[in-house]
């Protein structure tokens, strides 16, 4: 169980830190097929949304960059576009919870241990503006739909499902820093929105009353992060995430602690490999 939790945080880790920061090396006009490399990371975040409690990770990890047909890791995340067009991809998508020790969180006393969330499901990007030769800029709107699953890699099973809007984009400012922005909602099901916010009769005390979770909003959140490239090798990145949970619809949940929390994200990378293929950008079609 422990080798199965540590490879869940190490995906959650590489999900998080890669994925939306080192692979976007938009310095370059016309980037290698494939770069591999290996960095460093570390991230601070609340232990589940609305917790009080805050966890902190210090992990390795692999740095894959594929810009293929049918598997990418690249600017606009790590997927497998189903169906693309100049503006459109269809692709899978992913999200993460880290599991929850009961020791770890005050007011689930008594309650028992969280298993991680694994969240697998489709998304829908569109392109509004795309990243080229003379465009600096992309900005994309991503929809997504998740089947939620807790687990400990010994078990799985079904919690529910998670749909989640986005708006983001990449600004290179010069040619070895690129930011990026996003703003994003999230909303669950009640049986996702349980898992966190629930207190059943059996666990009710002095100060945790019975509370039934029902479906709505998760939370809000504005992230931003930049990437700077030190080099062909090189790349450090960083960045902070602010939720806002005022409108969350299990926000009375005597688990549900606070209203605002953030997240921060620090690392670097080392590009070891370069494919001596390319890919040349694309004139976007209207």
């Amino acid at each position: 169980m422990v080798l199965g939790l540590g490879l869940i945080l190490n995906l959650f880790i590489s999900n998080l830190l890669p994925v939306q920061a080192q692979t976007f090396r938009l310095d370059q006009q016309a980037p290698p097929k494939l770069e591999l490399g290996v960095g460093l990371g570390t991230a601070n975040f609340p232990t589940y949304p609305g917790a009080d409690e805050r966890e902190t990770f210090i992990l390795p990890f692999p740095s894959v960059v594929y810009r293929g047909d049918f598997i990418r890791a690249d600017e606009d995340g790590t997927r497998s576009p189903f169906l693309t067009s100049e503006r459109f991809e269809l692709n899978g998508s992913f999200g993460f919870n880290v599991p929850v020790n009961e020791s770890d969180v005050d007011v689930r006393e008594g309650m028992g241990d969280l298993d991680a969330i694994i969240e697998v499901g489709p998304s829908l990007m569109y392109h509004l503006i795309k990243r080229g030769p003379k465009s600096p800029i992309s900005l994309t709107s991503r929809t997504a739909i998740r089947q939620a699953f807790s687990t400990d890699l010994g078990r799985w099973e079904d919690q529910g499902q998670i749909f989640e809007q986005t708006l983001f984009a990449w600004i290179r400012v010069a040619r070895s820093v690129t930011l990026y922005a996003s703003i994003s909602g999230t909303w669950a099901t009640r049986r996702y929105q349980k898992y966190f916010y629930d207190v059943a009769p059996l666990f009710e005390t002095t100060t945790r009353s019975r509370y039934d979770s029902s479906e709505g909003n998760l939370d809000y959140a504005a992230s931003h992060f930049g990437v700077f490239n030190l080099g062909p090798r090189w790349s450090l990145f960083g960045g902070v995430s602010f939720r806002s949970y005022t409108d969350a619809a299990n926000r009375r949940s005597p688990l549900h602690v606070r209203d605002t929390d953030g997240l921060i994200v620090l690392g670097f990378t080392y590009w070891f490999y370069r494919s001596k293929q390319t890919i040349e950008p694309r004139p976007l079609k209207l």
